[in-house]
């Protein structure tokens, strides 16, 4: 049986491939009487500060129901769950309606961080980690989701340790969104102009209008790293908007939902036009050697 240093290394790996899928998929039998853990390791500072909220509470047969703080979650999560999408859309409900975590975790001055077993239940966990400054850095932790217990090839743990990645950040840092469109054949339905608005902790920080100078991109100029930031899009009709982000990079792509105009062929009324240029050479070569003969004659 897998000891829980190789628990946390293959918990690691999950969070950076996003196959928790096989997790959700899979039904396996939880002993709702047994305790469950959860460490998180690898912290490069002791203080550092984690939370722990439940989306999803296991029964006993493994299935999860979305829990109180997040009734609209789905927790049918497959190999086609966009991770980074669903992590996005977790923070925003979180700052939006001020969710309070179920479980609160600071590092040690051995870089672990043991999250207080009688906080936990038994189910899927978002965890999260407060941005920390240090020596002119800012340290950001990658959120990810897991279940305790936690299901691997050869069995089940109850004590689950991950790995923790960060990114590492300026003081201050410079964001910028691009707008791309999906609408070939409809590009007259787009709009003249797009609203963003641009968060930060979960309150309105500024708001744009794209294009900006003639183009489909913006940049803000020298944002505090130590605040979570995203942009939203206004509404727009006959659109479908999705918001991706890479670090400081927002792409807002519209894909046209409405009916696409049918391209309209000319039927052909059988009359032929492209002889009528080379006839009129060859008349007009015959009147010429007509007249040259006439006149020779």
């Amino acid at each position: 049986m897998m000891n829980k240093k190789t628990v946390g290394v293959l918990l690691a790996v999950i969070m950076l491939t996003a196959s928790l899928f096989t997790v959700f998929t899979s039904a396996f039998t939880v002993d709702l009487n047994r305790g469950v853990s959860l460490e998180v390791t690898d912290l490069p500072f002791a203080g550092m500060t984690f939370n722990a909220y439940l989306v999803a509470e296991f029964n006993e047969y493994g299935g999860l129901t979305p829990s109180s703080s997040f009734p609209s979650f789905n927790s049918k999560l497959n190999s086609s769950t966009d991770y980074p999408a669903l992590y996005d859309t977790l923070l925003k409900e979180i700052f939006a309606r001020s969710i309070t975590p179920d479980a609160i975790a600071s590092s040690d001055e051995y870089g672990n961080a043991l999250f207080n077993s009688l906080d936990l239940k038994h189910g899927l966990y978002f965890v999260t980690g407060d941005k920390f400054v240090r020596d002119g850095n800012v340290y950001s932790m990658a959120p990810f989701l897991t279940t305790l217990p936690f299901e691997y090839d050869d069995g089940i743990s109850y004590e689950v340790v991950a790995s923790a990645k960060f990114d590492i950040l300026p003081l201050v840092d410079n964001y910028t969104v691009c707008k791309v469109w999906d609408d070939e054949g409809a590009e007259e339905k787009r709009p003249s102009k797009i609203d963003v608005v641009l968060y930060c902790d979960g309150s309105v920080y500024d708001e744009i209008s794209l294009p900006h100078d003639g183009s489909w991109e913006y940049e803000w100029k020298e944002l505090p790293s130590d605040h979570t930031w995203w942009i939203e899009e206004k509404e727009i009709k006959d659109y479908k908007s999705v918001i991706t982000h890479n670090g400081t990079a927002f792409v807002i792509k519209n894909t046209f939902t409405g009916t696409v105009p049918p391209v309209v062929d000319i039927p052909s009324t059988g009359q032929l036009w492209w002889p009528v240029p080379i006839l009129l050479c060859i008349g007009s070569f015959f009147v010429i050697l007509g007249l040259i003969r006439r006149k020779k004659a």
